[in-house]
């Protein structure tokens, strides 16, 4: 007489598997990807106006100077969210065009973040740049501001073009570099997509 054991089902047990699967796909990294970028250039717009809300609570001594600066803070503030969320949104747009049925998704991915992270840098610093520029021109002096992120203090037309010269190098920089990491990336895909080839 024999008795039948009851066998353990490991697929029961297994719960992560659906998740792990989906997640192994490139649906997942595509969805995460383009919905990162959407949400920052979101909160961009949320960002811009609470600071523009506490730009203008004007201080008790106020002034001609005063004003111009915080209106070339707020234009430029506007341009830089404006071209931004245009960065990130068409960024976000090609992340969603990638194939789903090919190998390595997530690493394409990763290089049109990066991408994405230096045309931002680039706009905003070319941004800047300018905005140092006019207030140059207006006032004789730079925004403290500037300064910190590293744009001219000297006051002139000179200074002027020197501010927009130093936006535009640190923008060029800025985006060369994101381009070639992005390819870097891209590259290393293609490299190991020909070994398996092989």
């Amino acid at each position: 007489m024999t008795t039948n054991s009851p066998q353990f089902n490991i697929e029961k047990f297994l719960i992560l598997r659906p998740l792990l699967q989906k997640i192994s796909s490139g649906n997942f990294f595509i969805a995460v990807g383009a919905w990162y970028l959407r949400t920052i250039a979101s909160l961009s717009v949320v960002g811009l106006i609470y600071f523009s809300w506490n730009l203008w609570r004007l201080p008790e001594r106020f002034s001609f100077e005063i004003f111009v600066s915080f209106f070339i803070v707020q234009i430029a503030l506007i341009a830089i969210t404006y071209f931004g969320v245009n960065v990130l949104w068409v960024r976000a747009e090609d992340i969603l065009k990638q194939p789903t049925e090919t190998d390595y998704t997530a690493t394409h991915v990763v290089a049109v973040l990066i991408k994405a992270t230096g045309e931002v840098a680039a706009v905003t610093y070319l941004t800047l740049g300018v905005a140092s520029a006019i207030f140059i021109w207006m006032m004789g002096t730079n925004l403290p501001l500037m300064e910190a992120i590293g744009l001219p203090a000297r006051s002139g037309f000179v200074g002027g073009l020197l501010a927009i010269l130093i936006g535009f190098i640190i923008a060029a920089v800025a985006l060369f570099f994101s381009y070639v990491t992005a390819e870097l990336f891209v590259a290393i895909v293609d490299i190991a997509r020909n070994t398996k080839k092989r």
